[in-house]
């Protein structure tokens, strides 16, 4: 497993405008699992494009006792979401379990960051202080980056935005071998995965290849999934179907009481 550790940024980088929400984003409140109750200090909002599907997504609050695990989440959502977490005052860990596109298993990104009380100020209190941390993905990156954007002040809430971007290839659904395209050759490497899991071998394939293989989202890689690419490349090259492949795949499904 592979540790990519990025030191904490200040909140004071150019200025950057927070993404814009798309149609099929989802807000998603994880389960609290921390011990002690806590005051309303703020929330950090963890944005995660489809990119991350497979992902952990666990957050961390350090202590004078050591680590405390306040929020976990495994994203095998279809949509855009936003993981809305509510914290105490202190400094805090992200750490991001991304399906390895080098190895079997995955690999761990970590993004740290503090949260304070926003009700310093004697002149100007607020009630809470939020952030959004927008997570992407750039494989000609070398290494992970951020920045983080000044805050603004919204209805008392002093909001601040950072955009963390890991470096990792994009994962696209039914692209194995990473052409941009899920295609024949896609199809044939899920076969293959398929006919070696079942004779009791390993599939051969890396973190990410196993979440990009599985087309109908069942949680294996196997023949029908090899299917739906076929079928969905020959409807794309004919001209019949222009969208993604979870397009063509999802009323497939359906019609099949998937």
């Amino acid at each position: 497993m592979q540790i990519k550790r990025l030191l904490p940024l200040l909140l004071a980088a150019a200025m950057l405008q927070p993404l814009p929400v798309r149609a099929e984003e989802v807000t998603v409140s994880p389960t609290y699992l921390g011990t002690a109750e806590f005051p309303d200090i703020g929330w950090v909002n963890i944005h995660l494009g489809r990119d991350f599907y497979g992902t952990d997504i666990e957050i961390f609050q350090s202590t004078l006792e050591g680590e405390l695990l306040f929020y976990s989440y495994e994203d095998h959502g279809e949509f855009d979401t936003v993981l809305r977490c509510r914290l105490r005052e202190g400094n805090y860990r992200l750490v991001a379990a991304v399906p390895s596109a080098q190895e079997v298993g995955t690999e761990v990104h970590e993004y740290a960051f503090s949260i304070q009380d926003p009700d310093m100020d004697i002149e100007q209190r607020f009630d809470l202080t939020e952030l959004h941390i927008y997570l992407a993905m750039d494989a000609t990156l070398e290494s992970d980056t951020a920045e983080s954007g000044l805050p603004e002040i919204i209805d008392r809430v002093v909001t601040y935005p950072i955009h963390y971007t890991i470096a990792h290839p994009h994962l696209v659904l039914g692209d194995l071998d990473g052409d941009g395209d899920a295609n024949a050759a896609d199809s044939s490497m899920i076969l293959v995965a398929s006919t070696l899991v079942g004779t009791g071998h390993s599939s051969g394939l890396t973190g990410a290849q196993t979440i990009a293989a599985d087309v109908d989202r069942s949680g294996d890689a196997t023949a029908t999934d090899a299917s739906y690419i076929l079928s969905y490349s020959t409807e794309k090259a004919t001209g019949h179907f222009t969208g993604d492949l979870w397009s063509f795949v999802s009323p497939e499904m359906t019609d099949q009481g998937g």
